[in-house]
């Protein structure tokens, strides 16, 4: 297994190594131009609390946030207790996933509960984008350090 991934991985630097960056012609004055996007940096943040946990993805493009993911795993007493909690959040769940730009998942497994949230920024209509303000809404509007440091402040471990 750990072969097939170091050969995955090797793959993977063998094609950015060949493909570099896009190149574009400028005919003003038959010279090259360099362009190159702006890199998408990702941070990961989740925080435990006894048996739960909650992790936040956000992916940044230009200093501002392109994708946020929430996800939570809460974990109930019985198996029965967590799937009448699936059952019950599920058509809820469901139903915002029919906004525009949001797209998601629940489950269960046990005793455990998961719900995922993925936000794409542009494309949230006005529903959905008040779902993403309520959930992100300290976080919101900050650059990739400050929204790191604040939810490393609010218990979140972040790499």
């Amino acid at each position: 297994m750990k072969r097939k991934l170091l050969v995955c991985v090797m793959a993977l630097a063998a094609a950015f190594a060949v493909t570099g960056c896009e190149k574009k012609e400028n005919n003003n004055n038959g010279g090259e131009t360099t362009t190159t996007a702006a890199p998408e940096v990702k941070l990961t943040c989740e925080a435990k609390m006894d048996s739960d946990t909650a992790k936040i993805s956000l992916s940044y493009e230009n200093d501002a946030i392109k994708k946020a993911t929430y996800t939570t795993t809460d974990k109930y007493d019985s198996e029965k207790e967590a799937k009448s909690e699936y059952e019950s959040d599920s058509k809820e769940v469901n139903e915002a996933l029919k906004n525009k730009g949001m797209t998601g998942s629940i489950s269960y497994s046990g005793t455990l509960v998961t719900k995922s949230v993925t936000f794409t920024v542009a494309e949230l209509d006005d529903v959905s984008k008040s779902f993403y303000d309520e959930i992100f809404d300290e976080i919101k509007d900050k650059k990739f350090d400050d929204a790191k440091s604040f939810l490393e402040t609010s218990g979140y471990t972040c790499k």
